[in-house]
This record gives structure tokens, sequence and C-alpha cells, in this order.
């Protein structure tokens, strides 16, 4: 009876451990360029090849408009981030 106790423990325990892993690994990693222009934004991410992109305007501060990419939970690689803040706050951790 006590050996079965002590396997049961253990076995819950490396569940825990199994869980605890799998959510570090499933975090999101986000990339955030603040770098690119308003034009560069729309000509180079947000449209494809074949398009003509002309009167691109931004009205804000510099640092509110990024490009994003890495693992999201939103179900998109990269884009193009527009905040009413500072886009690099959206790293985040935003809990």
């Amino acid at each position: 009876m006590k050996k079965s106790f002590t396997i049961n423990i253990i076995k819950i325990y490396v569940l825990i451990l199994y869980l605890t892993l799998i959510n570090i690994e499933l975090k999101a990693q986000l990339n955030v360029d603040i770098s690119y222009t308003p034009l560069d934004l729309v000509q180079n991410i947000l449209v494809s090849q074949g398009v003509t992109v002309t009167n691109v305007q931004f009205t804000g501060n510099n640092s509110q408009k990024a490009y994003f990419s890495g693992n999201t939970n939103i179900g998109f690689t990269d884009g193009i981030l527009l905040t009413t803040g500072g886009a690099t706050v959206a790293i985040g951790p935003n809990n």
C-alpha cells in the first residue's frame, strides 16, 4: 500500500512538472520594431506586390506605430501594430 501511494505521488509531481513546462513553451514571443516609416509599413507589410500605394499619412507619435513579428496568440505571425500608447509596451507582460 505504501509503495503504491509513493508511486502515485511521483506521478502527480511529474504531471505537474510536465504541465508547467508546457505552459512556459506556449507563451507568445512578440518582437516589435518601431523603426519603420508609415510608407514602409503599408507598402511592404500591409499590401502585397503589384499594388501601388500613394498618399500614406500617419498622424501620431512615431512610437505608436510598429511592425510586429513572432509567435502570437491571435493567429498572425507578423503585421502592423497601431497603438494609443507606445508600441513597444505591447511586448508585455500585459497581465
